[in-house]
């Protein structure tokens, strides 16, 4: 089972880059969220709902209209990194 308060720090990362989206809002593509969250679908998923994202086609989720991609509002690598840490955190506690 997933902790809850992993998900929600995991959610916040995400919701934040919506905040800095704005109108146009972001896309993230599932299979990069699950392969960085160490290859887990159902976290992947309950992260993205947790954030306020919604599926849209081809792999992608959407938290409004999704018209910019991740890497235009912020590093990925980066972002990636963070996660990873927050999953060790929890792995750890």
């Amino acid at each position: 089972m997933h902790d809850k308060n992993m998900i929600d720090e995991l959610a916040t990362l995400l919701r934040n880059v919506a905040k800095k989206a704005g109108g146009p809002g972001v896309a993230i593509r599932f299979g990069w969220l699950r392969d960085v969250l160490d290859g887990s679908e159902i976290l992947a998923r309950r992260v993205l709902i947790a954030a306020g994202y919604v599926p849209y086609r081809d792999g992608e989720w959407h938290h409004g209209n999704g018209l910019q991609k991740l890497a235009r509002l912020t590093y990925p690598e980066a972002m990636a990194d963070t996660m990873t840490d927050i999953l060790d955190d929890h792995e750890t506690s």
